[in-house]
């Protein structure tokens, strides 16, 4: 039943490519929505920062009646009202280079956040393809241990062989079945390592 669990692990774990899994990774990794979140906002002080020089404008109304005890038509007046800041255009520039300048290290530190998530992935798949391949090589040496111990036993039975044989055939067999047992545990350690690089749950490999 071991092999067979193995056998369904391995064949479940190879149905997606090292390149959709990087996509899953960058569409599940929390890290990324984060800074997606903080270029938001840095593009969003840089419209702040903007507004600094630019005029401000603002319509006032004014309705007057000047003799309440007659009928007659009131008097508007509207007027449009505009100011702008014409001394501290230096500082204005400074906070928008500043906010520019914030923006920019938010992408680049996105890009960093990427390239490093792909190498976690990469590493994680690599280890996953290593761990495959010795429980594939674990499972052949418990097979031939298996019949190995059975032809001794066997000829031990028939008197062509030494109970020594018997007794050595049964410790190989016992290492080859250790060792696939460690095999198929590094395997499960390398899955988890992958679940978590690519931010999925266990089984969405």
């Amino acid at each position: 039943s071991t092999l067979l669990t193995a056998e369904f692990c391995i064949n479940e774990s190879i149905t997606k490519s090292l390149d959709s899994l990087k996509t899953a990774a960058i569409q599940n990794r929390p890290e990324i929505r984060q800074m997606d979140y903080k270029i938001k906002m840095a593009e969003q002080n840089i419209e702040i920062a903007k507004s600094g020089r630019r005029p401000l404008v603002a319509i006032t109304g004014e309705f007057e009646q000047k003799n309440p005890n007659f009928d007659w038509d009131p008097e508007w007046s509207v007027s449009l009202v505009g100011t702008m800041n014409i001394f501290d255009g230096s500082m204005v520039k400074s906070q928008i280079e500043e906010a520019y300048a914030v923006c920019e290290q938010a992408k680049r530190g996105k890009e960093l956040l990427i390239n490093g998530i792909y190498l976690d992935v990469t590493q994680s798949y690599l280890s996953l393809l290593n761990s495959i391949e010795s429980i594939e090589t674990a499972k052949k040496n418990v097979a031939q241990a298996e019949e190995m111990a059975k032809m001794a036993d066997t000829n031990y039975k028939a008197g062509m062989g030494s109970s020594m044989e018997t007794i050595d055939a049964e410790l190989n067999l016992t290492q080859a079945k250790n060792s696939f047992a460690i095999a198929l545990s590094q395997y499960f350690i390398s899955m988890a390592q992958l679940e978590k690089a690519t931010g999925t749950t266990q089984g969405g490999i």
